[in-house]
């Protein structure tokens, strides 16, 4: 999560801009805006992002308008409407083409927040019937799941989410997940890291904390690794590669809790399947690769090599 490349849009502000001339009768004049405005509005927005600027009193000072909630959707709605121009620009948006979006082994672009389920629905990172120049911007469409869209709905004042799209710099890797063995079966349960064990910027450890409580990702994460589990030993049985994954340096260092399942292989091991513990550390190191440290299935498999208990629990 929160991990993304920031790229331009050119072609599509002037697609945005080309919208607009439609509309000629609109009432509202200043609705009405040059190509040279949302290239303004397009260059601010990314300068208050990449800076980590995103408070409330930046983000009002600069966007906010006295524009009725009539006006903005009346802005949103027009460009809609003509689908030769917002429908392509649209799908580009939902399929991630503009930024390095987390995708699923099908192709499919993830929820930019849960990074769970597909990104079937367009987010305004901050809310079109708030902030009316932001509307048809596309640095504030965000692609996600239904279920992340309806809990986010018009919030940004109670609490400041990372934009999915501008990387900042001192997060680490805070999503963590523990398996124990709890009557013969899996107990399962994610959290953000603590203070003591966070390896990165301690500041941004609180807004984590809200975001990750806002969109119910603990039990949203735990009912997906249910059922991601549930089908671990055929998964085992039926997984062959013919090549394995690298334990680097940088994975070591990251998954430092880990030095003792991974003494097992030493310096430049390449893991097969051979074992369920193959297996599991093989699936770690893949999915940390494609997602980063901060995905539930990252998570969840590095919470079971640090248990070979489950691990064998899991295989009977």
């Amino acid at each position: 999560m929160w991990n993304y490349k920031n790229i331009t849009y050119g072609r599509d502000l002037i697609e945005i801009n080309d919208v607009n001339k439609i509309y000629n009768n609109f009432a509202y004049k200043k609705m009405k805006d040059s190509l040279e405005l949302y290239k303004q509005r397009h260059e601010k927005y990314k300068d208050i992002f990449n800076r980590s600027r995103s408070s409330r009193h930046v983000i009002q000072s600069n966007f906010l308008t006295k524009d009725t909630l009539e006006d903005h959707d009346k802005s949103y709605d027009r460009f809609s409407a003509d689908t030769n121009k917002a429908e392509p620009f649209k799908s580009r948006v939902k399929q991630g083409k503009y930024n390095n979006l987390p995708s699923n082994n099908m192709g499919d672009i993830l929820c930019s927040y849960c990074n769970m389920d597909m990104g079937r629905e367009m987010d305004h990172f901050l809310p079109k019937s708030v902030f009316y120049m932001l509307a048809i911007e596309p640095l504030n469409l965000v692609p996600c799941c239904g279920v992340c869209n309806r809990k986010k709905l018009d919030e940004y004042k109670s609490y400041e989410f990372f934009h999915p799209y501008f990387p900042v710099d001192g997060i680490d890797r805070w999503l963590k997940c523990t398996v124990e063995d709890r009557g013969g079966a899996p107990d399962i349960s994610y959290g953000v890291a603590s203070r003591e064990s966070y390896r990165g910027n301690n500041k941004y450890l609180e807004r984590i904390n809200q975001q990750f409580t806002f969109f119910d990702l603990s039990e949203r994460f735990q009912y997906r690794a249910i059922s991601e589990l549930g089908g671990f030993k055929n998964a085992v049985e039926v997984e062959q590669r013919s090549a394995g994954e690298l334990l680097t340096e940088e994975f070591r260092g990251i998954f430092s809790e880990l030095s003792e399942a991974m003494s097992n292989y030493g310096e430049d091991r390449k893991i097969g399947t051979d074992s369920p513990q193959d297996y599991v550390m093989s699936e770690l190191i893949r999915d940390f690769k494609k997602y980063g440290p901060n995905h539930w299935r990252v998570a969840l498999y590095a919470g079971l090599a640090a248990n070979p208990n489950i691990i064998d629990l899991l295989s009977r």
